[in-house]
């Protein structure tokens, strides 16, 4: 009965694609009224321990996500966004799949402001994950240590000032969990991005939730294209709550273009450290502080589909911990 209810939500998402295609199709013989554009995102890779501290060789896939993006007149559009990965431990039976809705939510453009309502992408970490480049290999700071959720229920905007300074608000509910961490009802959020000259970009971005045991987040992004071939980016960012309890680091990396748009060398360090009161662990903390090296390359094969061969290492904080190092072939396919 449970695989029934698998094909049948599997025939299903079909079905509704096909529509979605037929309708998009007919419906662009008139483009001022209706515009359909499908995204489909496949991250996988294929890892090697090296050291006695790691685990054997595995096949992995670490995302894959289906959607739609939807356009209509007076610049109102939606995005409906699945999410499928599987749910049981690495190296066992990838027939099994979580299914879950990653973001739907209704967009609204006029000039110079946007406004989103819905399951939202948060935007505190849009800037530095683009300047970063390399999101199937290596999530963004913010992400990666779980400072923030990627996505959440509310809503969130942006407004341009100027053509190189915009600034970016948010409310959500703090009622998503990402990787079992839950956040308070409700937080606030707020980030400014400015670009004093086309090849440096800045960001600042500051977070409030108002619950139990108060979070507050804050930080800070500079990325700079020194040559034409060459990017340097760097950012720190904090989490505390009034119990003086902090958790806070900074990544740096670099990206040298061997060949512009094409092919790269990169290399990046992040650091990460917490304190907090004895026997006292909230839940939005990350445990395992210590030193992350990520360094490789990535080759952009044809426009839909990016390869990289790289290395990951985690260097804990306590000497108790083991060390992790690992070579990595990623390889992720895109569509949007």
């Amino acid at each position: 009965m449970k695989h029934f209810f698998k094909y049948l939500l599997f025939l299903s998402l079909s079905v509704f694609s096909v529509k979605c295609v037929f309708a998009g199709q007919i419906a662009l013989s008139d483009t001022s009224k209706f515009k359909a554009v499908p995204e489909i995102m496949l991250f996988s890779n294929f890892h090697q321990g090296i050291g006695g501290d790691t685990r054997e060789p595995n096949f992995e896939i670490k995302r894959a996500t289906f959607g739609y993006q939807f356009y209509v007149p007076k610049g109102f559009s939606s995005i409906i966004r699945l999410d499928v990965s599987p749910n049981l431990p690495l190296g066992q039976n990838y027939n099994t799949v979580n299914v879950y809705l990653r973001a739907m939510y209704i967009s609204w453009k006029k000039g110079k402001f946007l406004l989103n309502t819905g399951l939202v992408d948060n935007m505190q970490h849009m800037t530095q994950q683009k300047f970063w480049g390399a999101r199937y290999i290596f999530k963004s700071y913010l992400d990666e240590y779980r400072f923030l959720p990627s996505i959440d229920l509310g809503f969130n905007g942006k407004y341009d000032f100027l053509d190189n300074l915009s600034v970016e608000f948010g409310m959500m509910t703090g009622t998503i969990k990402d990787d079992s961490v839950s956040y308070g009802k409700y937080y606030y959020s707020l980030s400014l991005n400015y670009s004093p000259i086309k090849e440096l970009q800045l960001k600042a971005h500051s977070t409030y939730s108002f619950q139990g045991d108060d979070l507050y987040t804050v930080g800070g992004f500079a990325g700079a294209k020194i040559l034409p071939q060459l990017r340097i980016g760097a950012e720190y960012n904090a989490k505390f709550s009034p119990r003086k309890i902090i958790q806070h680091g900074a990544s740096a990396y670099i990206i040298y273009d061997i060949i512009v748009d094409k092919l790269n060398l990169f290399a990046r360090y992040d650091y990460l450290t917490s304190s907090r009161a004895a026997g006292y662990v909230p839940a939005w903390t990350v445990v395992d502080d210590g030193m992350a090296l990520v360094a490789g390359c990535d080759w952009k094969v044809v426009d839909f589909v990016r390869l990289s061969i790289n290395y990951q290492g985690w260097l804990p904080r306590v000497s108790a911990n083991p060390n992790r190092s690992y070579i990595y072939l990623n390889v992720e396919f895109r569509v949007n």
